[in-house]
């Protein structure tokens, strides 16, 4: 049985288009991220996840730019 994705929204602070495609590459690199998109207009990152294996924690501080 498939492992339980969930959809996930972070808030990201102003990037310009170098560093947001960079956060996007890196998002998509993390465990547990099946699909990744920055909608850098709408300073939004929209992940879909595997629940059981997502280190939110990783995610978090790629947004933050540690």
């Amino acid at each position: 049985m498939p492992a339980p994705r969930s959809m996930r929204t972070y808030a990201l602070p102003a990037l310009d288009r170098g560093k947001a495609e960079n956060l996007l590459a890196r998002l998509r690199e993390q465990p547990g991220v099946h699909e990744a998109r920055v909608a850098n207009g709408e300073r939004r990152a929209y992940l879909t996840v595997d629940r059981a294996a997502i280190g939110e924690q990783n995610v978090l501080n790629l947004i933050a730019g540690r």
